[in-house]
């Protein structure tokens, strides 16, 4: 049986190429028209006047002609010639095979086939066969469909579009309010470490100008150690005394004879105490006996900062009167370096173990570098320093408190980078 929609496939074979436009003859005749039609069996764009003559010439009556949107973006390859090696021109439908064939195939390769026929009779109301209409049915249905999925497509993208710039901005929108949370939280959290400070600072401040009532002796300088006590050297009486600070009331003591401490620091079990006759002296906690002694100038160690690590055991000091000197050394005496200021009378270590040394004299706050070297002033009797007596940072190096022995005795407090 001939099969109609094979055959229209076979005339009609096309691939995406060139986009036919204008009318091939008029073309060839310099001329531009819009062509509205295309004949397959020429091959050529026809506009109307070339459509009207095409239909009237008897030799081109019988060709087909299309519109010319149906080849639009394809360029129609239409085979007229047979494949052998002669390249003879079809001219007959073999319907055993379902193919067209020429004189030579016949001869052939078609020998045996039962039907044969003339290309003419075998498309014979092929335009017309209800398998044509079905097959141009369901095209028409097929690119409905195909044009429905490309709208459906496009609105979901769209529709994805939308959605994804609304998430988004519901995630920035979540990110700043976490942010916001965290700047509060960090803000909170400093404002309550710089209260904490304040407080820790006035007990210390209480200490070091505090009265013992029952022996009416005064403290010279106080170390706060890693439990609830602070010692705190006592020279008029050549004691040192540990307070309770919960309770700030005076806990044992320690007796020095013959030597008048002025600075104290406390190392593992041992008391370093700074003297007034440039000692320092090694006191052991539990037997509260000295075991060692560093002869280390001649004026008043007013001030010491020890730093244990794996590494090293140093120990930072200044002697007021005297050399004058601010020093670093070794817990064997080993001299690290000196530098000469202008009694030095307190000390402090940064986070980067830079030096900072107070002058009570000419009223000015030195920073020195890890090596020993003046780096900078930072603070003079202009920047309201009045007879600074003691420095110290909080524990996070952020605030550095001054305190001045004037007749105002206060303490002055800078923000730290």
């Amino acid at each position: 049986m001939f099969n109609s929609f094979n055959f229209i496939a076979y005339l009609f074979q096309a691939d995406d190429c060139i986009k036919m436009v204008m009318c091939d003859p008029c073309s060839k005749l310099s001329k531009s028209s819009a062509a509205i039609k295309y004949c397959t069996d020429c091959e050529d764009s026809l506009c109307t006047e070339c459509t009207s003559l095409h239909s009237v010439v008897k030799v081109l009556s019988s060709h087909h002609v299309v519109d010319v949107s149906v080849t639009s973006g394809n360029t129609f390859k239409i085979s007229k010639n047979c494949d052998d090696p002669d390249n003879v021109c079809f001219e007959f439908y073999c319907t055993d095979h379902d193919c067209l064939i020429c004189r030579t195939c016949i001869a052939n390769t078609h020998r045996t086939c039962g039907k044969i026929q003339p290309i003419d009779v075998a498309s014979k109301g092929c335009r017309s066969s209800p398998k044509l209409e079905d097959i141009t049915q369901d095209i028409a249905a097929l690119l409905k469909s195909t044009k429905e999925l490309v709208e459906d497509r496009q609105k979901n993208e769209t529709r994805v579009g939308q959605i994804k710039s609304i998430k988004l901005k519901q995630i920035a929108k979540f990110r700043q309010n976490i942010n916001e949370h965290l700047n509060e939280l960090e803000s909170k959290l400093f404002s309550e470490m710089d209260i904490i400070d304040k407080e820790i600072y006035q007990k210390q401040t209480m200490i070091s100008v505090m009265r013992i009532k029952d022996e009416r002796k005064s403290i010279r300088h106080n170390y706060h150690l890693e439990t609830d006590e602070a010692v705190a050297t006592l020279p008029d009486n050549e004691l040192l005394q540990f307070i309770n600070l919960t309770t700030f009331t005076g806990g044992k003591q320690i007796e020095v004879p013959g030597v008048r401490p002025y600075s104290v620091a406390v190392v593992k079990d041992k008391v370093l105490v700074g003297c007034g006759d440039g000692k320092i002296s090694f006191i052991e906690l539990n037997t509260e006996e000295c075991h060692q002694t560093l002869n280390v100038g001649s004026g008043i160690i007013s001030s010491l900062i020890p730093v244990v690590d794996d590494k090293d055991e140093l120990l930072y000091y200044c002697e007021h009167t005297g050399g004058n000197l601010v020093s670093c050394i070794k817990f064997d005496g080993t001299r690290i370096f000196s530098c000469v200021l202008k009694e030095p009378v307190a000390l402090a270590l940064d986070s980067k173990e830079n030096l900072y040394v107070i002058e009570i004299d000419s009223e000015d706050l030195h920073r020195l570098s890890s090596n020993g070297k003046v780096d900078d002033i930072l603070l003079k009797k202009s920047d309201g320093l009045d007879l600074p007596f003691a420095i110290v940072f909080n524990k996070t190096y952020r605030k550095m408190y001054v305190s001045n022995v004037d007749l105002d005795s206060n303490v002055m407090i800078f923000n730290c980078k």
